[in-house]
């Protein structure tokens, strides 16, 4: 399921260039209505094997703006997409916003002119993809804690991605995803980096186009948690190439 969000700025709408922390805490502040929901994803989320994922993930805020060194400025009204496999996570953020005339996105008040639920849902077994936010692939040294980030021109780029899709569907369906699954850079430039302060730290991620493969119910989860690593801080979320 898609959340649409569109939002007004009433004075001025400025924030860090980087700014998905502040995004991800407003989420988390809609999801504290319900049951302690904002907690218990935060902290345990769906598990398997040690970890735990949030399953679900967010765009940036599209719209007119101004860069103003390290600052973004938007100008008018700005969409925002937020997508999940889990309803109740997606019913929640819905009830709170219907309580609310404005929202507060880091220093900013900005007011909610639209809310609507979508409900696209991917049936093929092959798409051209764009990724609207980094997709992000890595692996850390359980000793040294250090953090490697790979590009799609690495073989490992790609079993990383598989072993990630496979422990979020897990820890979601209780079951192994059917088929094998497959994605391949298109057009690829080493331009589409994109490196993102995160908090303390930087994350490196990749823009750009790639054809995915496989099962239609794996695609589908895919589009509605996101690809890749990171997707409650808001990487991984891609469109369909028509």
């Amino acid at each position: 399921m898609q959340l649409l969000i569109e939002l007004k700025k009433i004075d001025q709408f400025s924030l860090p260039v980087n700014y998905n922390y502040l995004l991800q805490s407003m989420i988390y502040n809609l999801l504290d209505n319900k049951e302690n929901l904002s907690r218990k994803i935060h902290e345990t989320g769906y598990q398997i094997e040690g970890k735990h994922f949030k399953l679900f993930t967010f765009s940036l805020l599209r719209g007119q703006y101004k860069i103003h060194g390290k600052r973004i400025e938007f100008l008018d009204k700005v969409r925002f997409e937020i997508r999940t496999v889990d309803k109740n996570i997606l019913l929640t953020i819905v009830e709170s916003l219907l309580n609310l005339e404005t929202l507060r996105i880091g220093q900013n008040l900005v007011k909610i002119l639209n809310v609507k639920i979508g409900h696209k849902k991917l049936t093929g077994n092959s798409y051209k993809i764009r990724m609207i936010s980094p997709l992000v692939v890595r692996s850390t040294d359980p000793e040294t804690k250090k953090t490697w980030y790979y590009n799609p021109f690495e073989r490992v780029f790609k079993s990383r991605i598989i072993e990630n899709l496979e422990r979020k569907f897990q820890a979601y369906y209780h079951k192994v995803p059917i088929g094998v699954f497959d994605i391949e850079p298109i057009n690829f430039s080493l331009d589409n980096k994109i490196v993102t302060k995160y908090k303390d730290y930087m994350i490196t991620g990749w823009k750009g186009e790639f054809e995915i493969r496989g099962d239609a119910e794996v695609l589908d989860f895919l589009y509605q948690v996101g690809l890749g690593e990171k997707n409650s801080m808001g990487f991984g979320m891609f469109v369909i190439e028509e």
